[in-house]
């Protein structure tokens, strides 16, 4: 029965944690809808020459920041995504089902759920510009949305073809243009500036948590005042009283929030929640060394 009270009341830090998680996972979703609904670019992304877009197909070789290029294809009945990146495992892409591309200048295609395959001993492919390439996943989460007759491809052979060219992320040693030239931002946020919503919720979001927080520790002490004050009137002081709750609630936090993070691993960017999980953690203690000694020293002087 004393377990069953204890675990009661880690209910509310359970459901703080479960906030940072949602509002992580919604970020997540929303920046793929933006994707989505832009052609897979970025609604601030860099126009390029041909003659930049090749040599930033090399800078993808060399550098360990986040970025992409796209070559964009486009004609009446599919648009045709020329795609290079540094790391394609952190392309916050909207794959239906399948798989990610993994390195550049593959055989390989993401398609819309509109685009015909050829089916070759139990495999799919596409032809497009004279070759084959082996259909690896299906992109698009919106049901007959932007991305369903898109084909995404990586491949150097196509460069020649021409398009529009553009460069997405940031790359702070970059020779890319410095130049000015923002491209056409043909998604949602041409309407609605989402990216802003998202950036005010994430905030709202980290302050109400860590604010909860600080009053969720303050009914954590308040609950163990007496039972504090037994211990010390037995001989226990006030130190080890302290010491003792502190690595209780800390231990407990962390199992929160590994169980919490290990559900979503596969669903939102793990770093980035880590970050906020940290934040919580460090009020958690603060709050904690703060209200503990406040209540204590009321309690039975230094």
């Amino acid at each position: 029965m004393n377990i069953l009270k204890k675990i009661r009341s880690y209910i509310p830090f359970f459901i703080l944690t479960l906030c940072l998680g949602f509002n992580q996972y919604y970020q997540t979703q929303q920046e793929k809808f933006i994707l989505e609904t832009n052609s897979l670019r970025l609604a601030s992304h860099t126009n390029l020459s041909l003659e930049e877009f090749s040599k930033m197909t090399k800078k993808t070789e060399q550098s360990d920041q986040d970025f992409w290029i796209v070559q964009r294809l486009q004609s009446e009945k599919e648009e045709i995504l020329n795609i290079f990146s540094n790391d394609w495992a952190k392309l916050p892409f909207p794959i239906k089902n399948g798989k990610m591309i993994t390195k550049n200048n593959v055989s390989e295609a993401l398609i819309g759920e509109s685009i015909p395959t050829v089916k070759q001993e139990g495999e799919e492919y596409i032809i497009y510009f004279g070759q084959k390439y082996q259909v690896i996943g299906k992109i698009g989460n919106i049901k007959r949305g932007p991305l369903s007759r898109t084909i995404v491809l990586s491949d150097n052979d196509i460069l020649t073809y021409g398009g529009e060219f553009s460069f997405n992320g940031s790359l702070k040693d970059s020779t890319i243009p410095h130049s000015k030239d923002i491209g056409d931002n043909r998604g949602v946020e041409r309407i609605f500036s989402l990216s802003d919503f998202s950036s005010l919720l994430t905030l709202t979001t980290l302050l109400f948590v860590l604010i909860s927080t600080f009053y969720w520790i303050d009914f954590m002490v308040r609950k163990n005042q007496k039972t504090n004050q037994i211990l010390h009137t037995l001989g226990k002081n006030r130190q080890a009283l302290f010491l003792e709750q502190l690595v209780v609630l800390l231990v407990s936090s962390i199992l929160i929030i590994s169980i919490i993070s290990l559900s979503l691993i596969l669903v939102v960017p793990i770093k980035t929640l880590m970050y906020h999980y940290l934040a919580l953690i460090i009020t958690e203690i603060f709050s904690f060394i703060y209200l503990f000694y406040r209540g204590t020293t009321h309690q039975y002087g230094a």
